[in-house]
């Protein structure tokens, strides 16, 4: 089997389960096992966008209650600071900036006030917060996010 074969037969097994995990989650039968084949699957599939994006949208839509309580908490935080900021940018704000070189030069600030913030003890959840929403503006101005 030549390796182009190979990637169309995992890509239609791909799709079979994730068809039925899909089904079994839109039905409420979701559990560890669907978990772990989700996992699986974005494993084995990373390098595939449209099965990437099925993945993603069915975590998204169908896996939200599933998600650790550490995500869900650190994503509060990441709206805090992006919530700070709207008055100035507004939601969305970053949408229109055309370079996303500030966003990466900012990383790096962002990653050294972490640094101190962790040595000191103090707002090591925000600060790290502030690094993540810049690397989500990045993915998001890179178009990354459109269709999740």
């Amino acid at each position: 089997m030549s390796e182009k074969d190979e990637k169309v037969s995992t890509d239609i097994i791909a799709r079979q389960h994730l068809s039925r995990l899909a089904e079994r989650l839109l039905a409420n039968i979701g559990g560890a096992d669907d978990l772990q084949r989700l996992k699986d699957m974005t494993s084995t599939l990373a390098g595939n966008p449209p099965l990437r994006k099925n993945i993603a949208l069915l975590i998204r839509d169908f896996c939200a209650d599933h998600m650790r309580p550490e995500v869900k908490k650190f994503a509060g935080l990441m709206e805090m600071k992006l919530l700070k900021h709207d008055p100035a940018r507004g939601a969305k704000g970053w949408k229109r900036d055309d370079d996303p070189q500030q966003h990466l030069a900012r990383l790096s600030v962002i990653l050294e006030e972490l640094a101190k913030a962790l040595k000191d003890g103090n707002q090591v959840g925000l600060k790290a917060a502030d690094l993540a929403n810049h690397a989500m503006m990045l993915a998001d101005i890179a178009g990354e996010l459109d269709e999740v």
